[in-house]
């Protein structure tokens, strides 16, 4: 009952004096800092529905407008642009989010007791009921001594729910938020790991139509990779790759050498090699977009001249003019492929092992990118190989998975978790696919996909494998050898055999064609059902003259074979000739999948559209009638045997094979394409949307003058790159007016200047960012940030994107606000600081006090102030406003300063001080809010000494000891001084207390205080003023003044709590009679109001 009700609590978060001064619009945790009663029950939710989760949430991404007009090459895929990428994982794991901030020291945290509890007038009431039904207490007490003893019970009762179980309760809600949140974050990296790596298919031609894909899809390619190298010291990389991914050869381009130079060589290499695709590397980011815009070229090069040859070998009769009809439209593409896989692979011992010839990096790189581009799934198999010796060095079978950046909070969580749930997809996405035996038994990259499958694992794949080697030509020819050779067990064979396709036979007339589907071999096996199968097959081919010739005892394989012929030849006639659908509605074939079986299970029409769509014999099967005589035959036989009859689901099985024999073993994964606008921009700009939000301040430097759009600008902060500031964006209205001339434009913002500009959006198809030097936008101020932090509008142009930090529903905006608006800065434009600095150092040139310095000489002074001793100041100018000073007084040797403004008031000229100084120190509404001066000297005198007096009295100097209640040390150091004079008193004092310094707090004194029977100890802030020590709104005059108003408000405070509590336990015990005697006895004392001034951050 108490869990039940605790899962009522709430999160509330607290900023720290740290986060308030580092938490920022752009932090990682922003929007965490004022949770405000987050229920603990969504938290949960959310963590749990991470399993259930896909793929990222698309509901706010940008959609093109339906009056966009903008060319389909300029347009990216509808649903890539995502200005909320990243939520999902936030809102999943936002407690581990929440720790992770709390352990860096940013936020504090809470977790509330439900609202029933938190406001009820009596907290335990929920909680005494169970037990007191229980017996806790004397049914019928007899006199006062009964009465007496119901108290105590009370009493026992009470600080057993209170120290005992409510703590319990909350320490397990916690423990369950967290694993909650942590199971949350191996949802999400699988997740990831699936949709970005499992769920793309071999690469595919775009000149392939959907139908050809289906029908032949093409089995193996030949692929040119690039690496481009990102450090210039190493040359860019081409390796030409076999089908089955065996180096063929490569070609090494000179480090720090122009491409341009080795065009000829490039050329030669791809005119050689004529690959259908050529894969170029991302990590090199600018570098690697320029390669494949140069590749691009050189390729439309290539096949001019291997055009041109063909042309002149068909003149010479050495070539076929049909054949060149055929190829005459086959393009090798340039695709860029994410390289995080590849740069795994060069860096790892599997490399090495593998290629101990290839020393260079990008070389490894190359292989493993072409081989990613043949079969992706090969390759993320790859990085469960163990390498030679990886095992002694402790790694851990598919560690290198995690070096994929899969989730940003993966380190939170045991690797073996992770490494479960990352092998589990492989095994789905393996069996899925299916795996090529002789391909790996031949290549030892693709060895790793066995291990994979249902039923083998590393040993039985690696066993299998070994005994394949043997074989002549290291072939196997079907799956019923592997069966008849004992190659497998009966069992392992029964579960593994369907993943198993037997294709790429030497032989390939004895090759079953069934063997390369997901038709399991013991489906004809059995004597009964092999019949009817085999009659259903034969049926399937209708009047077909050549399947007329077959006699009753025909082979097999023929009899597959045939059938997947004809109905291959259907489905490829029927998008020739079918232009609508069963219903009259246009059919698109590019677009058309075969239905599979849980959709036909969910449509009560079955197969039925399918089936008039293709018109083969296949559709005009009764699988019923099929399923019910295999039924009907093998219940007989189990009869005639006196063996119990089980039945199957025969139809289904039946369904299935109509499936593959249409479409055998389709791959269901799309296949690999180059990266999609979004991808691409991340890739090769090496920013994510995320480190690009909205408002994001940063320097530019201005490139070109465009009269017509403005200026143009390079961001180096960001890799690079491109910046456009428009116009209207410059924050002149003069400028803004076209009929301004560049030259103007010119003049205020010169070739190479640098800028503050606030980011607006950034261009996915064109690699820019759109920039603001408008003051009232980069200048937040409470109205803005609220409207930017509330914000839904996310459009400029459609291929445009505006990315939109995480804010919680239960952050409270107004206290967001508030806060940033405190830490916020004038931003001040390099040009205007430069000026206001040259004017400063012309200022002030009549004021001879010996502790002025002046602008240039500011640094060399707070070098010198730091090392000194306590005590020593000085003032300077503030170069970031005008006609204001800055004091800096060391409170503390060892570089503990605390800074104070002096703002001048009635200056005569720049050459003299204001006669009127003002220093604002306390909080606002204070009597020492703000004190005027009217000199230098003053200040010192007024100011500055009193302090250093107030200062030397608690902490002593050369001459004189400190206060007694003075403890040596710094924070941490302090208080461990308090705790071992507190034991050193063996026990018998209750506390103690003392006065320190803390460098966090420069101006501040600490006063500690210890109590045996508490951890922690109780701090309180005491602020040094020229007029004493201030505490909660009063300032004293020396500190026993202090520390006398302190005890005696202690102690007010702990006889006012003793007599609530004798008050509570007598209303509680009313119904007994009178009190018991000692009520109360051994409760904690009320900890002392808390501090209205706090240190500031």
């Amino acid at each position: 009952r108490g869990e039940t009700q605790y899962r009522g609590a709430t999160l509330s978060t607290q900023p720290t004096p740290k986060g308030q001064k580092e938490l920022d619009l752009f932090h990682r945790f922003h929007g965490l800092q004022h949770l405000s009663n987050k229920p603990c029950k969504q938290l949960l939710e959310e963590a749990e529905l991470s399993g259930w989760r896909e793929e990222e949430e698309t509901e706010a991404a940008l959609d093109y407008p339906e009056d966009a007009r903008l060319p389909e090459s300029v347009k990216p895929k509808t649903g890539t642009i995502g200005a909320f990428a990243g939520h999902t994982e936030m809102k999943e794991c936002l407690y581990l989010q929440v720790l992770a901030a709390r352990k860096a020291g940013l936020l504090t945290m809470r977790i509330d007791p439900p609202k029933p509890i938190a406001t009820a007038s009596d907290p335990l009431e929920h909680f005494r009921a169970p037990f007191e039904n229980a017996g806790a207490l004397v049914a019928a007490p007899g006199g006062e001594v009964g009465e007496a003893w119901n108290g105590q019970r009370l009493l026992i009762l009470d600080e057993a729910i209170s120290q005992r179980l409510l703590p319990s309760l909350k320490q397990g809600l916690e423990s369950k938020l967290k694993q909650a949140a942590k199971q949350a974050v191996v949802h999400g990296a699988a997740r990831k790991f699936r949709t970005k790596y499992l769920a793309k298919g071999p690469f595919q031609p775009k000149d392939m139509t959907q139908p050809e894909r289906l029908s032949r899809p093409k089995a193996g390619l030949r692929v040119v990779a690039c690496a481009v190298s990102e450090d210039r010291n190493f040359g860019d990389v081409l390796v030409a790759l076999t089908e089955q991914g065996a180096v063929r050869d490569h070609l090494a381009l000179p480090a720090g050498a122009r491409r341009e130079a080795s065009t000829s060589e490039m050329e030669h290499f791809l005119f050689t090699y004529e690959p259908d695709v050529i894969v170029v590397s991302t990590s090199a980011r600018h570098m690697a977009r320029s390669m494949g815009r140069f590749l691009q070229d050189m390729v439309e090069r290539v096949d001019e001249a291997r055009k041109r040859q063909r042309q002149q070998l068909i003149a010479a009769g050495e070539y076929d003019e049909e054949d060149l009809e055929d190829e005459g439209n086959k393009k090798t593409e340039v695709i860029h492929v994410a390289d995080e896989v590849a740069s795994v692979f060069a860096a790892s011992q599997r490399s090495a092992a593998e290629f101990p010839d290839y020393r260079s990096p990008n070389l490894r790189k190359a292989i493993s990118l072409g081989r990613f581009a043949q079969e992706p799934l090969a390759e993320m198999a790859y990085l469960w190989h163990q390498a030679p010796g990886s095992v002694a060095q402790g790694q851990r079978r598919g560690e290198e998975a995690l070096y994929l950046r899969l989730h940003p909070l993966l380190d939170l969580v045991h690797k073996a978790h992770v490494l479960g749930a990352l092998e589990r997809e492989m095994v789905v996405a393996v069996n899925a696919a299916g795996v090529h035996l002789n391909a790996c038994a031949s290549n030892p990259h693709r060895t790793p996909l066995l291990s994979f499958v249902c039923g083998l694992g590393v040993v039985k794949a690696h066993d299998l494998v070994s005994r394949v080697k043997k074989l002549k030509h290291s072939q196997v020819g079907s799956r019923k050898e592997i069966k008849e050779r004992n190659f497998l067990g009966p069992t392992v064979f029964a579960n593994a055999s369907g993943f198993l396709r037997i294709r790429d036979y030497i032989y390939r007339e004895n090759m079953n064609p069934i063997d390369d589907s997901r038709i399991h071999p013991e489906t004809c096996s059995e004597e009964h059902m092999g019949k009817l199968v085999t009659q259903m097959v034969r049926s399937s081919l209708g009047d077909d003259p050549e399947a007329a010739e077959l006699d009753e005892e025909a082979d097999w394989n023929e009899l597959a074979r045939m059938c997947l012929d004809k109905h291959r030849d259907a489905y490829l006639k029927a998008t020739q000739e079918r232009h609508t659908r069963p219903d009259n509605s246009p059919m698109d074939w590019e677009e058309w999948q075969p239905k599979e079986l849980w959709q036909v299970r969910a449509d009560s029409g079955g197969f039925a559209e399918d089936d008039e769509l293709l018109g083969d014999d296949l559709g005009d099967l009764d699988l019923e009638a099929f399923a019910g005589s295999i039924e009907q035959s093998i219940k007989e036989a189990r009869e005639a045997a006196h063996e119990p009859f089980v039945e199957v689901r025969l139809h289904r099985k039946l369904q299935l094979m109509k499936l593959e024999l249409r479409f055998p073993f389709r791959d269901r994964r799309p296949p690999l394409q180059d990266l999609d606008d979004l991808e691409k921009f991340e890739a090769l700009s090496g920013e994510a949307a995320s480190s690009l939000p909205v408002g994001l301040l940063v320097n530019c430097r201005v490139v070109k003058v465009d009269g017509k759009f403005g200026l143009e600008a390079r961001v180096d902060e960001l890799g690079g790159l491109a910046a456009q500031i428009r116009r209207e964006e410059l924050g002149n209205r003069e400028l803004a007016d076209s009929r301004v001339e560049e030259a103007e434009i010119e003049k205020e913002f010169p070739l190479g200047s640098v800028h503050v500009a606030q980011l607006l959006s950034f261009d996915l198809t064109r690699f820019k960012v759109a920039l603001s030097l408008d003051p009232e936008k980069y200048n937040f101020k409470r109205p803005s940030l609220l409207e930017l932090l509330k914000s839904d509008n996310f459009g400029l142009l459609p291929h445009q994107c505006c990315f939109r930090p995480y804010v919680d529903p239960r952050c409270d905006l107004e206290a967001l606000a508030a806060d940033y608006v405190c830490n916020l800065k004038l931003v001040v434009q390099p040009a205007v600081a430069k000026k206001r600095l040259e004017a400063n150092l012309n200022s002030y040139v009549k004021v001879f006090h010996p502790n002025f310095v002046r602008a240039s000489e500011a640094a060399g002074a707070y070098a010198k102030l730091k090392a000194g001793e306590a005590g020593r100041f000085y003032f300077r100018p503030k170069t970031s406003a005008k006609d204001e000073l800055e004091l800096v007084w060391a409170f503390q040797a060892g570089g503990c300063c605390k800074h104070f403004a002096v703002k001048e008031s009635d200056r005569a000229n720049p050459q003299v001080l204001g006669s009127k100084l003002t220093i604002r120190y306390g909080p606002k509404g204070s009597a020492s809010e703000g004190e005027d001066f009217e000199s230098l000297e003053e200040i010192v005198a007024r100011f500055i000494e009193p302090m250093n007096d107030l200062t030397r009295e608690v902490t002593g100097n050369g001459l004189a000891k400190g206060h007694r209640r003075f403890v040596a040390g710094d924070g941490a150091a302090a208080v461990a001084a308090l705790r071992a004079r507190l034991e050193g008193h063996g026990g018998h004092e209750k506390g103690c207390y003392g006065v320190h310094l803390d460098a966090k707090s420069p101006g501040f004194f600490v006063l500690s205080m210890l109590e045996a029977h508490r951890p922690d100890a109780k701090q309180w802030p005491i602020r040094v003023t020229p007029r004493g020590y201030a505490w909660e709104g009063r300032t004293y005059g020396s500190m026993d003044e202090f520390l006398k108003a302190f005890q005696l408000k202690f102690k007010e405070q702990a006889k006012a709590a003793a007599a609530a509590n004798l008050g509570r336990t007598s209303t509680k015990r009313s119904r007994f009679g009178s009190a018991s005697p000692g009520g109360g006895a051994g409760e904690p004392y009320p900890p002392p109001p808390p501090a209205d001034e706090a240190p500031p951050p």
